[in-house]
């Protein structure tokens, strides 16, 4: 998982609740100590370890960490793989035209909401394979609908969909019924990103976290994770297309080379 700040955090300190280790993951070796020594200091109990990479880099230069991550765990049982890394990267602005990209911008972003969850997922899957029992849990948005000056980031997460439904179906057809694939939708939580008072329509974290992993065991393989945002999602489906553009471009068009937290 990712737990500078925000969700990954508020994953980590509920998995620790349970009587997890955990493994943190960030590009920030500083961020991360800050993470460890607080899930220490509550739960004394837990293993914290961490693991160090950017997802943004290259993919040469992920396998090498990600190996070591491997090679450091492969005598350990890990039940859980959080993919809670996202975002959109180094931007000025997270709401930005698409003409207005870059190409560095535009590959950071594919390769931080796409190509390091599959890497990290393909390399670790052996091991999950192993237990009685696992679970790849990957954080979603709402966003994989199409929304306008986020068009990058936005459909990776509908490409994040459509793998973790793949994966799953794949694996069952292996015969390998002992590992979940879930994707758990998310819409707007309060997070180091987006400071905002948190309120009914936008929960906090660790609301958003205790709902994502009470849909484990649910059967499906991409749900939404918090009622709230279930409810809105409901509402922007029951409009048609055509509709469904008009409102969406009004209400973000505003957001326009700002960002979440503007």
């Amino acid at each position: 998982m990712a737990p500078s700040d925000g969700i990954g955090e508020a994953f980590a300190n509920e998995l620790c609740s349970r009587g997890f280790n955990v493994i943190l993951h960030g590009r920030n070796p500083k961020k991360l100590s800050t993470v460890q020594s607080k899930l220490t200091a509550a739960f004394p109990k837990a293993e914290i370890r961490t693991f160090v990479a950017d997802a943004a880099a290259s993919s040469t230069t992920n396998s090498a960490a990600i190996q070591d991550l491997v090679d450091s765990i492969k005598d350990l049982k890990l039940t859980v793989l959080i993919n809670n890394v996202g975002g959109a990267g180094n931007l000025k602005a997270a709401f930005t035209t698409f003409a207005d990209h870059t190409t560095k911008e535009i590959d950071d972003m594919i390769s931080i909401n796409m190509l390091f969850t599959l890497h990290l997922t393909q390399a670790l899957l052996p091991l999950m394979i192993k237990q009685d029992s696992a679970l790849i849990m990957n954080t979603g948005s709402s966003s994989y609908i199409g929304l306008p000056y986020i068009t990058v980031y936005s459909p990776t997460k509908a490409y994040l969909n459509a793998w973790g439904n793949a994966l799953y179906t794949e694996l069952q057809a292996e015969g390998i019924t002992n590992v979940e694939v879930l994707t758990v939708v998310s819409g707007n939580t309060q997070t180091g990103q987006d400071t905002r008072p948190a309120n009914f329509l936008r929960p906090t974290a660790k609301a958003y976290v205790k709902g994502a992993l009470a849909k484990v065991g649910c059967g499906r393989t991409i749900v939404v994770g918090y009622f709230s945002h279930a409810l809105q999602s409901a509402v922007t489906e029951l409009l048609p297309r055509w509709a469904q553009r008009k409102v969406l471009g009004m209400a973000l068009k505003p957001y326009k080379g700002k960002n979440l937290d503007e």
